[in-house]
C-alpha cells in the first residue's frame, strides 16, 4: 500500500509504526476489505511539495511571513511537483560527497 507512494509523515508518534503495519498486513492477507483503515490511527500524510523542498535544501524555512525563495511555474501540477522533487537531490549531502571525493 505505502510502495511508491512518496515520503509520508507519520503524524501520531503514540503508537508504534511497525506493530501496527503488521496488523494491518495481518489484515491485509486475511483479505480483510477493510484493512487499511488499521493505519488510519497513525494519521499518515505526504509531505507538501514547499515541506520537501525545505527538506531538500531548495528553499528556506518561512519565518515571519518571509516569502518563498523557490517558486514553481505557474501551470505546474502537483503531481508534476512531487515528480520533479522525487528526481531531485539533496544539495547540501552532494557538496559534501564531492568536497570528500577532491580530499
Amino acid at each position: 500500500m505505502a510502495e511508491r507512494a512518496g515520503s509520508i509523515l507519520q503524524m501520531n508518534e503514540d503508537l508504534d509504526t511497525t506493530v501496527v503495519f503488521d496488523q494491518f498486513l495481518a489484515a491485509q492477507r486475511n483479505g480483510d476489505p477493510e484493512a487499511v483503515r488499521i493505519l488510519d490511527p497513525l494519521q499518515l500524510r505526504y509531505f507538501s511539495p514547499s515541506e520537501l523542498l525545505r527538506l531538500f535544501r531548495f528553499d528556506r524555512p518561512s519565518l515571519d511571513g518571509e516569502p518563498s525563495l523557490f517558486q514553481w511555474p505557474p501551470k505546474i501540477s502537483t503531481k508534476t511537483k512531487y515528480k520533479l522533487i522525487g528526481n531531485s537531490v539533496n544539495v547540501a549531502v552532494v557538496s559534501r560527497l564531492i568536497d570528500y571525493l577532491f580530499q
